[in-house]
């Protein structure tokens, strides 16, 4: 199946979102949104989605909202959204077997991430520790076999830390919001 053409969606200069539900899109390259000053929120619920090129979006100044879950994706490039002002990424319910999180380092808007529901044997949330407005994180139903969630230390309004029940390497004084789900 080839990817679905974005392109003519380029003319369009105030486009703001896009919101597909219950697509039976296999492939998207979102490079045209580059073009797209405006361009804020990408939901994305495709149900056999398996590749994604995210390299417009890091050109979007405006964008905050994306939502990718219950997709076919087992890799994804975090890279594009390098120093976006983004506040919600959603990946769960895919297929990802690994996530690189280094590329969020810089995403001080970051309030939400979902990445629960995937293939991740380990999560680094070393690059995380500069998300300081960082509320919600919800990682459970993955295989990993334990976490090490001491970055997230520096998270002062981290309210909900959604995570299996498994060993928990934490700070000393806890994290606040830790919440221990039974696999």
């Amino acid at each position: 199946m080839k990817p679905v053409d974005l392109s003519p969606l380029v003319r369009f200069e105030k486009l703001e979102a896009i919101l597909l539900d219950q697509c039976w899109i296999e492939r998207i390259d979102l490079t045209s949104l580059s073009k797209c000053n405006n361009f804020r929120i990408i939901t994305l619920h495709a149900y056999l989605l398996q590749k994604i090129d995210l390299t417009g979006l890091g050109a979007c100044p405006k964008l905050e909202h994306v939502e990718l879950p219950l997709n076919r994706l087992s890799q994804i490039d975090l890279s594009s959204l390098a120093n976006t002002p983004i506040n919600y990424l959603a990946l769960d319910g895919n297929r990802l077997e690994q996530i690189d999180l280094a590329p969020l380092s810089n995403c001080t808007n970051l309030r939400t991430l979902y990445i629960s529901m995937n293939r991740l044997r380990e999560i680094d949330f070393t690059p995380l520790k500069n998300c300081a407005v960082l509320e919600d994180l919800q990682v459970e139903g993955n295989l990993y076999d334990f976490l090490d969630v001491r970055p997230l230390a520096s998270c002062s309004r981290l309210q909900n830390v959604a995570v299996d029940d498994v060993e928990i390497i934490s700070p000393a004084n806890g994290l606040p919001g830790l919440n221990k789900n039974k696999r």
